[in-house]
């Protein structure tokens, strides 16, 4: 019977302090947690800022390319029309 009261009061105390060290330890801890989350929502920002960047860069590269495409597709035309001409001298 003794033991039983001993292994209780054990019991007790054990559970006393287990409390008391969560309530000294889940301050720091939610802290630590804040302070993570804060810095992921810290790097997607600015991966999403990066993503744009690089977006606006492909738009314009894209729009470069399309007008050299287009500058191709008149030289081709200026080309051809220059050799009817020739042609047309020729013959």
């Amino acid at each position: 019977m003794e033991k039983l009261a001993l292994n209780f009061q054990l019991q007790s105390k054990m559970l006393f302090y287990s409390k008391e060290y969560f309530q000294q330890v889940s301050p720091n801890t939610l802290s630590s947690i804040k302070a993570i989350i804060s810095v992921q929502v810290q790097l997607l920002k600015n991966d999403y800022l990066d993503d744009n960047r690089d977006l606006k860069i492909l738009e314009r590269e894209l729009e470069e390319s399309q007008g050299v495409a287009r500058l191709r597709e008149e030289i081709g035309r200026i080309n051809q029309i220059k050799n009817q001409q020739i042609d047309l001298f020729i013959y």
